[in-house]
């Protein structure tokens, strides 16, 4: 292998490593913003158990 052939190969695997980096913080990103919103709707989830709860137990009177 020449010098020219490596220092393609070279480039070409420090290319590949950026795209793969670049797809890890992508996948991070993702991963933060998912969990971010299954809090937010966990917590939503709660208030609502709460209300029904408070609402089955007669502190809540609700009229349909």
């Amino acid at each position: 292998m020449d010098i020219s052939t490596l220092a393609a190969y070279s480039v070409g695997m420090a290319q590949g490593m950026q795209k793969q980096e670049a797809n890890v913080a992508m996948t991070k990103q993702a991963i933060e913003s998912n969990t971010a919103a299954a809090s937010m709707l966990s917590e939503q989830v709660a208030d609502q158990a709460k209300a029904a709860a408070a609402a089955a137990s007669g502190g809540i009177n609700i009229k349909v």
